[in-house]
């Protein structure tokens, strides 16, 4: 793909990105380099997500201005949501809630946010009061390969938080019995809690709920459950995944692992 930019030309390959490189034929006076590279990060932030981390300006003999924006090593501020995209709450509350209850329902009757649908019979106070018994939370078991992955990230550099919408009644046993216990690897101090996800300043929100997506000033990668696969998440603008490994893939394509040239 070619575009212009105030003059320049590059060319973008498939596999990521690593540096663009731009020239700059008839420009001369520092001001005009100084426009060009304002112009040329903002592109590269419009079109990839990325800000560039690094700009350099020179100039050869017998050859035009360049000035190439670096783009590998971009990290990241990667905000992950805990239920159903780093352990796998809703399993949990069914097994639970067939156990208590001689159901046999499967995460795949729960279609939306409403768990009460998969238990025909039951109140919402039999069905949500499951969460509220002790040791429940020591029953959620976390995502296939969530925990490597996210220590993988933070190996490349990229700053990661948890940001949850738990109720506070949940917090401590969440916390004890589950998010530190699978992830001992993270701190109090890469933890968030709130409802209102959007205030959240991130460049990534991985999440299984299109509403903490929706209006977020970040890429918004919708983790794929049962309760939200009606949903068209490409029609409004998130990118669906289905395990880590396709998380991962997401992220890497944004930060740059391949290559730009003019």
């Amino acid at each position: 793909m070619y575009q212009a930019v105030t003059g320049g030309i590059f060319e973008t390959r498939q596999g990521g990105l690593s540096n663009a490189l731009l020239f700059f034929p008839s420009c001369n006076a520092t001001a005009q380099y100084k426009e060009a590279s304002i112009k040329a990060r903002a592109y590269v932030k419009a079109q990839f997500g990325i800000d560039p981390i690094g700009c350099c300006i020179s100039k050869t003999e017998n050859r035009p201005l360049s000035l190439t924006l670096s783009l590998r090593g971009f990290t990241m501020i990667i905000l992950v949501d805990m239920d159903d995209t780093i352990e796998q709450l809703l399993k949990a509350w069914v097994d639970n809630c067939n156990r208590k209850y001689g159901y046999h329902a499967t995460i795949d009757d729960v279609h939306s946010w409403n768990v009460t649908e998969a238990f025909p019979g039951l109140t919402r106070e039999q069905v949500y009061g499951i969460t509220y018994e002790p040791g429940f939370w020591a029953s959620v078991d976390p995502v296939p390969g969530a925990a490597e992955a996210l220590q993988r990230l933070i190996a490349k550099g990229h700053e990661l938080y948890i940001v949850t919408a738990t109720e506070y009644e949940h917090i401590y046993e969440k916390m004890h019995d589950l998010l530190f216990r699978y992830f001992p690897f993270l701190t109090w101090e890469q933890v968030i809690i709130t409802s209102r996800k959007q205030m959240i300043r991130g460049d990534v929100l991985i999440d299984d709920g299109p509403h903490n997506l929706v209006g977020g000033d970040y890429i918004k990668i919708l983790y794929d459950a049962p309760h939200n696969r009606s949903y068209d998440a490409e029609a409004n603008g998130m990118i669906r995944v289905r395990n880590w490994d396709e998380v991962e893939k997401v992220i890497e394509a944004r930060t740059g692992d391949g290559s730009l040239s003019y």
